[in-house]
């Protein structure tokens, strides 16, 4: 299962003309990427960072339909949301997992108990036949989650959603992407884009100190929240199109119960999460108006203490500090502007717009991430209808990513290790397995009581496009998740990396 390195990729795409050029690299372009090569179409994307660095990265990794955009009235979306987070389990399985949501309502809560179960009644209806929920009393609510806050508690509702990899799944939706003939690039920001006397656009990139240049009869806009950014400055298109707001997450360690918690904030109403992942807890978000520039997003002290005292209302007795918090991380979500200006952050809509401007450009904005597949498929028609080709139906909704996986039999395989592979990579945890049989030392944990391998790390290098450290710890795995991961384990996993590099492989920065 040999990849072409990032030389030789660059090498076949300078010079060349396509279809389409996909500047961004996160979900909703790799999602683009995949489904016009699925139609025949000749495509090339480029992203300035690493693939699903951005947005895509820093969601709170749930697939789900949005029982709080039930508040704003938008059932479609909703239903939508529902039918596309079914789809993402069906494809990707072994990264989409169904999860338990527990609603807990107290006397003073903003919603009544009979309000909350009547709005999960109609979230669960619009989640198809199969969609459940139920009510819970009190002492049922404590036995599930035993660090809730016990005074005045009424009950709570529990409903069913799903958790996700969200920068795997991106980075397998440009894998797959990749199989169907697009060609995808990181590290290579698009620096020019005009109209030559030829009527295609000339797209100029960098990678590295070189500058390389396609061409391309229509460009797609994916940027996420740098949309307006390349409309304004590459393609010199005044006016305003989003509205960002900026998410913070925490990590700390994993919370006593069973459920994923749904919370209403008393400060300011809106919806947190507090969600188990294996050993720890991701708590978030955050949903506050940003203005500035898209690569200067980060966390601030005052958001940790924000979702800290959020928490420890709810959680009193896990007694948060901030010394406990194991990782953060900032998104910007890349919203539709509205129509008006008083629009509440948690109130502006969550759908999708796809414009076409100026003439040969198409730019997807808005959305979320549970629907990438179906926004990737309106994009995508607006894009044969811009190139002026005749409608090709979309399969994204069925096709696979990749060939089914074939049962492994060898006597020298772990069990445990071949269940953790194939929960992690699905079908191309046999890849995965070669390589870590390759060589002893490719079997070891590259961290103490953590099951990811060191071969898994070679993997990433030589066949999923991972290029620095950062995009290992951050975005192929979730070692940054760990309170292990100290700068001399990280010195540490450098160091043994190195024998597994050469000139045919990314360097490590």
């Amino acid at each position: 299962m040999m990849s072409a390195t990032r030389a030789e990729t660059l090498a076949e795409i300078d010079g060349r003309t396509f279809d389409v050029v996909v500047i961004g690299g996160g979900i909703n372009g790799a999602g683009v990427a995949r489904d016009a090569a699925l139609r025949g179409l000749n495509v090339c994307l480029f992203e300035q960072g690493d693939f699903a660095s951005g947005t895509s990265s820093k969601s709170t990794k749930i697939a789900h339909g949005g029982l709080r955009y039930l508040r704003n009235l938008e059932f479609g979306l909703v239903r939508e949301s529902q039918v596309e987070r079914l789809r993402l389990r069906r494809l990707l399985p072994h990264l989409v997992q169904p999860q338990s949501f527990c609603y807990p309502v107290y006397r003073d809560s903003p919603e009544s108990y009979l309000k909350v179960r009547l709005g999960v009644a109609v979230y669960t209806l619009l989640g198809g036949p199969n969609a459940k929920s139920k009510g819970l009393r009190p002492s049922a609510v404590l036995r599930a989650n035993p660090l809730l806050k016990q005074g005045g508690l009424v009950g709570a509702v529990r409903y069913w959603d799903d958790r996700m990899d969200d920068a795997r799944i991106c980075l397998e939706t440009i894998l797959s992407a990749e199989l169907a003939g697009a060609l995808c690039v990181n590290y290579a920001p698009v620096t020019a884009a005009w109209r030559s006397a030829s009527g295609f656009f000339e797209v100029e990139f960098l990678s590295g100190d070189e500058l390389g240049c396609v061409q391309a009869r229509a460009i797609m806009n994916c940027t996420g929240p740098w949309a307006d950014n390349i409309l304004n400055e590459l393609l010199r298109v005044p006016g305003r199109q989003l509205a960002p707001t900026k998410g913070v997450h925490i990590v700390v360690p994993r919370i006593a119960g069973d459920d994923a918690l749904i919370l209403d904030n008393r400060r300011d109403q809106r919806t947190f999460f507090a969600i188990p992942w294996d050993d720890v807890t991701l708590i978030g978000t955050t949903d506050t108006h940003f203005e500035g520039d898209p690569n200067d997003v980060g966390v601030q002290q005052e958001d940790i203490e924000y979702l800290i005292e959020a928490a420890n209302f709810y959680l009193p007795l896990a007694e948060l500090k901030t010394a406990d918090v194991i990782h953060s991380f900032a998104g910007l979500r890349p919203l539709v502007s509205p129509d008006g200006n008083d629009v509440p952050e948690g109130r502006i809509s969550r759908r999708a717009r796809v414009l076409v401007k100026p003439e040969g450009v198409v730019t997807l904005i808005g959305g979320k991430y549970t629907t990438f597949r179906h926004m990737a498929e309106e994009a995508t028609d607006a894009l044969l209808e811009v190139l002026g080709e005749p409608r090709r139906r979309c399969t994204t909704s069925t096709a696979a990513y990749f060939r089914p996986m074939e049962p492994i039999e060898d006597p020298r395989v772990d069990p445990e290790m071949w269940s953790q592979l194939k929960s992690r990579y699905g079908p191309r945890a046999g890849a995965v397995l070669d390589l870590c049989l390759s060589e002893t030392a490719l079997q070891q944990p590259v961290l103490p009581g953590y099951d990811l391998r060191l071969g898994e790390l070679v993997f990433a290098l030589r066949h999923e496009k991972a290029c620095t450290l950062d995009d290992l710890i951050y975005r192929r795995t979730r070692l940054a998740w760990h309170s292990n991961l100290t700068p001399l384990a990280i010195a540490q996993i450098q160091a043994s990396l190195e024998p597994h590099l050469s000139q045919r492989e990314p360097t490590i920065d």
